[in-house]
């Protein structure tokens, strides 16, 4: 069953990063098992704290036909979930970004309106062999824990808050994925969560790892990706521009806009 919902999954993520609509394979067949499906995964989107947004890719296994037992798969977006937005205006991850596929178990009862009883899922990376044999010249996979993608993350949080023009300095929440690919050294590209703090930019001397992070509902979070590239002598010198693009958002109000930044070296 893995090999079948890999393969699925990769097909997808390889032609266009979407999916297009699905119908139950067994069980009770109609329009109320996909309406469940559906709205089931907006709850079960809504209900995550982390990690990226799921889209769903099939559903089958329906047992019952008034509380629904439902499995579906699901494929990992590129939203992260600190965005809240549908499933459905998401894309899917393609090869170059590390596919992630798996499936959702849910007990879900339709009505008047779509309730999710419970759920759980399990989700994985396509393997990292797959990857470089269906694209060999895509970046790949760097431990989240390595000292290095630690430090790319800082060095690109550095230049953002230097280049943005929001009053307060932001901090690292969470590293959500880093690869590597040889460009004319080894470039590092790493995604990652920031929150802001209430550290203002016009007080002088801020120590950023003494700054508390804002809690309140108008705090800013951004999703953010970036790279860098350092010499061949291993030296952390800057070869390329540093690139960042965060995505801002106040969630409490449901706004998000797009910011692009692509920083100089100095």
């Amino acid at each position: 069953m893995w090999v079948c919902v890999w393969l699925v999954a990769l097909c997808v993520c390889w032609h266009g990063g979407s999916s297009s609509p699905v119908t139950p394979a067994v069980g009770c067949q109609g329009p109320e098992v996909l309406r469940a499906a559906e709205e089931g995964l907006d709850q079960i989107n809504s209900d995550l704290t982390e990690g990226f947004i799921l889209s769903l890719n099939r559903v089958y296994d329906v047992r019952a036909c008034v509380l629904f037992n439902l499995t579906i798969d699901v494929l990992e977006t590129k939203c992260h979930v600190i965005s809240r937005k549908s499933w459905k205006k998401c894309e899917v991850k393609d090869v170059a970004d590390v596919p992630v596929y798996g499936h959702c178990t849910a007990s879900i009862s339709v009505g008047k309106s779509v309730e999710l009883h419970s759920y759980k899922c399990a989700i994985q990376q396509v393997p990292a062999t797959v990857i470089v044999n269906t694209c060999p010249d895509c970046p790949t996979v760097v431990h989240l824990d390595d000292p290095i993608i630690a430090e790319t993350a800082n060095l690109i949080l550095q230049k953002y808050n230097r280049m943005n023009r929001l009053p307060n300095y932001f901090t690292l929440l969470n590293v959500t994925g880093a690869s590597m690919q040889w460009v004319v050294g080894p470039a590092y590209f790493v995604e990652f969560t920031i929150r802001e703090t209430v550290c203002a930019k016009d007080t002088p001397g801020v120590d950023l790892t003494q700054c508390k992070m804002m809690d309140c509902e108008f705090a800013h979070k951004a999703f953010c990706k970036g790279s860098h590239t350092t010499l061949d002598d291993g030296t952390f010198q800057t070869k390329l521009p540093i690139e960042v693009k965060c995505e801002l958002f106040e969630p409490e109000v449901g706004i998000f806009h797009n910011s692009a930044i692509t920083a100089m070296p100095q």
